[in-house]
C-alpha cells in the first residue's frame, strides 16, 4: 500500500476506538496502487495474507481511485482493487462487504494516497489496559539510534510500565516517509520501523522489565499520525514508537 498501512490504523494498527478494558479492537489495513493498477504485488499479497490471519474477523473492504480519468473508470478500477484485495483474504468475502467508490471522497491532496483499497477488521483478544506513544525519546533519521537526548527519558519509560504490575507489552514501531513513489517497493520501512521497536524492547529488558513480557513489531509507515507533516516536528512525531499494555496470557502447562 503501494505500501501497506494498518493502523494497526497497521504491521498493522490495532487500536480501539475505547483503549480502556477493550474486548475487541478495531483495526486497518490500506493497500497502495500505482496508476492504472489493481493487480495485487507479492509483497502486497504477504502482508494481506498475514493481516487476514491476525485479525479475528473482516467488516469491509472498499477501493477508491484518484482523480485522473473518468468517473465510470476510475469507479470500476476502484471495484477491481478493492476485489483484487478480497480476493487475498484467506476467506472469499461476500458481496456484501465490497465497497468501491471510485474518486468520490476526500483523502489526500497527494493523489498517490487515493490510490488504495482499505480492508476494515476487527481483533477480540484480552482486555488491553492501555495505550500510548512512547515520549520524549526519538530516532536518527533513516536509522534505529536513538537521539543522545532521549536517553534520560528512558528510565521513565520503564518507570511507567513497571507500575503495571504483571502486564505485557506490544511495542509497534513506525517510520515517517513520504513520497510521489509507491513505497511497496521499499521493504525496508517495515525493517526499520521493526528494529526501532526492537530497540525499545531491548533498553527495557536492560533495565528489568522480562523479556517473555514485551512483544515488538514495525508497521513501516502506514499509520503516520501527520500523513501529510507540514514540518520536522511532526515528521519527528511519525518516527515513533507506540506501547500497547494488555493482560498477560497465563502459561498453560
Amino acid at each position: 500500500m503501494k505500501y501497506v498501512a494498518f493502523l494497526l490504523k497497521g504491521l498493522f494498527s490495532l487500536i480501539p476506538s475505547n483503549p480502556l478494558l477493550s474486548q475487541v479492537r478495531d483495526t486497518t489495513l490500506i493497500v497502495y496502487f500505482s496508476t492504472d493498477v489493481f493487480e495485487i504485488d507479492g509483497l502486497q499479497a504477504k502482508q494481506i495474507k498475514e493481516f487476514g490471519a491476525a485479525v479475528s474477523g473482516i467488516t469491509r473492504v472498499t477501493g477508491y481511485a484518484d482523480s485522473i480519468g473518468t468517473k465510470e473508470y476510475n469507479l470500476k478500477l476502484s471495484m477491481e482493487r478493492a476485489r483484487s484485495v478480497a480476493h487475498i483474504l484467506k476467506e472469499h468475502l461476500p458481496e456484501k462487504l465490497i465497497e468501491y467508490k471510485g474518486e468520490a471522497f476526500v483523502r489526500s491532496n497527494d493523489l498517490s494516497k487515493n490510490r488504495v483499497a482499505e480492508i476494515n477488521g476487527y481483533v477480540a483478544e484480552n482486555p488491553i489496559v492501555d495505550i500510548f506513544p512512547v515520549e520524549n525519546i526519538f530516532f536518527v533519521p533513516d536509522k534505529p539510534i536513538i537521539t543522545p537526548k532521549s536517553f534520560p527519558y528512558v528510565q521513565a519509560l520503564v518507570r511507567r510500565l513497571k507500575a503495571y504490575g504483571n502486564s505485557c507489552f506490544d511495542l509497534v514501531g513506525h517510520v515517517n516517509y513520504q513520497s510521489r513513489h509507491p513505497s511497496s517497493f521499499l521493504k525496508d520501512l517495515f525493517k526499520l520501523s521493526e528494529q526501532r521497536a526492537n530497540v525499545i524492547k531491548d533498553l527495557l529488558v536492560e533495565y528489568g522489565i522480562p523479556a517473555n513480557h514485551i512483544q515488538h513489531r514495525g508497521v513501516g509507515n502506514t499509520q503516520p499520525i501527520y500523513p501529510d507533516p507540514a514540518n520536522d516536528e511532526e515528521r519527528k512525531k511519525n518516527m515513533r514508537v507506540e506501547v500497547i499494555v494488555y493482560k498477560c496470557v497465563p502459561t498453560r502447562i
